[in-house]
């Protein structure tokens, strides 16, 4: 009975230690980030209000990055929370047009019966081709340190 009893004490302390020393998940746990930004044009002029994301190709490496883009086309990535960049490496890029979009669904497409997802997807098109979203086509490889990475868009 003297070793039940002295056993949640020890879990106890194993877990205070364990919280104080940083081990349960806090910022020293983030990855090296590649801070990056850039501007992104539609047929040479800045595309306003777009969802930029960066999607590791390894996908154990961590997790997506994105920004979005201003009236200028500038962006900069979020990685998590106020921690800006992305992980280092090769990523799959989306671009994908923001609400202001006016969407257009296809003959026999019931927009009501579509996810919230589904219905981006349509928007986005309507806007700009499907390579740069939902069949994405893009890929970009971010670097430790500070990265300038622009996408010259073409609605062809």
């Amino acid at each position: 009975m003297m070793v039940l009893s002295k056993l949640p004490f020890s879990a106890l302390l194993l877990a205070t230690f364990c919280w104080a020393s940083g081990c349960g998940g806090g910022p020293n746990d983030l990855p090296d980030l590649g801070q990056v930004s850039g501007k992104v044009t539609l047929n040479g002029n800045p595309l306003a209000d777009a969802q930029v994301t960066f999607t590791p190709v390894d996908t154990d490496s961590g997790n997506t990055s994105s920004g979005t883009t201003d009236s200028s086309g500038a962006y900069e990535l979020h990685y998590t929370g106020e921690n800006m960049g992305a992980i280092p490496g090769e990523h799959k890029v989306t671009i994908i047009v923001g609400e202001g979009a006016t969407p257009s669904f296809p003959e026999g497409v019931d927009p009501d019966k579509l996810s919230p997802q589904e219905r981006q997807k349509y928007a986005a098109a309507a806007v700009i081709p499907a390579k740069y979203n939902s069949e994405s086509t893009l890929t970009e490889t971010v670097k430790s340190g500070p990265n300038t990475i622009n996408f010259e868009l073409t609605s062809e």
